[in-house]
């Protein structure tokens, strides 16, 4: 999964998420149960919970990405050393 997947994923929970709060904001949800309109509460956390997760997930993809880019920039360095040595 690329970032832009993850990054158009993110966008678009905290569109139905922010639809959902207008929508309860608004009384639409009034026919619901007190138990259905709990679930959407419970459902909105979730949300906030995932993004969280993912977004933390990205940061940490990030940081390896980097870690990675500097062993193998270290390894090109030592090849290269080792290539003059033998030459």
């Amino acid at each position: 999964m690329t970032m832009n997947t993850i990054d158009m994923y993110i966008e678009k929970v905290d569109r139905f998420k922010k639809t959902l709060l207008r929508n309860i904001d608004m009384n639409d949800l009034r026919h619901l149960s007190s138990e259905e309109f709990d679930m959407c509460k419970q459902a909105l956390d979730l949300f906030d919970a995932t993004i969280d997760i993912i977004q933390y997930e990205m940061v940490t993809l990030e940081l390896i990405k980097t870690q990675t880019d500097f062993i193998a920039s270290q390894n090109e360095l030592i090849l290269a050393k080792l290539n003059k040595e033998t030459d």
